[in-house]
């Protein structure tokens, strides 16, 4: 039951990843629909895509660092066992 969560957790991440990468250019299709100004909409876009990559970052870090950490305690224990 837990691998059924964990592949869930993951799915969650990923759909968050997508969801961060295009974060900028949906602002700034929406500004662009609103009749905003192109710098306004270039400077909001740029700040949310920077927001969302730092972001992205993040989750990323932490994913990998889960992934990473029991394959190392694995590799340690066969290195004293032997």
């Amino acid at each position: 039951m837990s691998s059924i969560i964990k592949k869930f957790r993951d799915l969650i991440n990923g759909f968050l990843l997508f969801i961060l990468t295009l974060s900028g250019f949906v602002i700034a299709v929406i500004l662009r629909i609103s009749g905003f100004n192109g710098n306004l909409i270039v400077l909001i876009g740029v700040i949310i895509e920077i927001f969302g990559i730092i972001l992205c970052f993040l989750i990323l870090k932490t994913y990998l660092n889960e992934k990473i950490t029991p394959e190392e305690s694995v590799r340690k224990k066969k290195k004293i066992q032997k």
